[in-house]
């Protein structure tokens, strides 16, 4: 009996592709760690229904796997591969594929800290309450101070100034956004961006995994 198509394209982006994007002295070198990002990817491809229409989609597929053993080799930590991987798996799964849109987050996901991740599942969240609104400064104290007071309980953060530096620098990935209000008030903000990107990842399953 013939192998199902996402059994067989699993084997080949996580063999020949992944194994000849890192290469076997490099392998050689990352010894677990290029194991547990192979087990990741694998996982993710076996629970979608991957249909390769042609030799683009191969193409494009191939891309996506070398950035992804790419951010392995450059030590993204595991949850940050389960993010990449999950994402590769969704564009697998819908064609048609286009690697651009993959090496866009790619470039996003790679290096974000774990209180980094928290902090903007957190800060999504609080935003999608429908009885906040940030209008005034008053009501983004409030949001803060609901944000601050969940990542304090996580062990995330222990001040605000923290959380401020922790949000600010969320800037550069263009998930956070910082906006002025016409009365003086200035808050952190999620954008557009951050609500695609919590539709394509599961928050918890990457910070399930542990860190090494």
């Amino acid at each position: 009996m013939a192998e199902p198509g996402s059994v067989m394209i699993g084997k080949w982006l996580v063999g020949e592709v992944f194994n000849l994007s890192l290469g076997e002295a490099v392998s050689r070198v990352m010894g677990r760690r290029a194991q547990a990002a192979r087990d990741i990817l694998q996982e993710q491809l076996a629970r979608a229904e991957i249909n390769i229409a042609d030799a683009a989609d191969k193409d494009e597929a191939a891309a996506m796997v070398f950035e992804y053993a790419e951010a392995a080799r450059q030590g993204s930590a595991r949850r940050n591969l389960r993010m990449l991987a999950q994402i590769i798996a969704g564009e697998l799964a819908t064609p048609p594929i286009f690697a651009s849109e993959y090496l866009r987050w790619s470039h996003i996901l790679a290096d974000l800290s774990r209180q980094e991740i928290i902090a903007l599942a957190k800060l999504h969240q609080v935003h999608q309450m429908p009885d906040y609104f940030v209008g005034d400064q008053k009501q983004w104290n409030e949001i803060e101070a609901r944000v601050l007071l969940d990542l304090q309980q996580q062990g995330v953060v222990s001040t605000k100034i923290e959380l401020h530096s922790i949000l600010g620098a969320l800037q550069r990935t263009g998930l956070v956004v910082y906006s002025a209000g016409g009365f003086g008030g200035a808050w952190h903000l999620p954008s557009p961006r951050l609500d695609a990107l919590l539709k394509l990842v599961d928050i918890e399953a990457a910070l399930a995994e542990p860190d090494r």
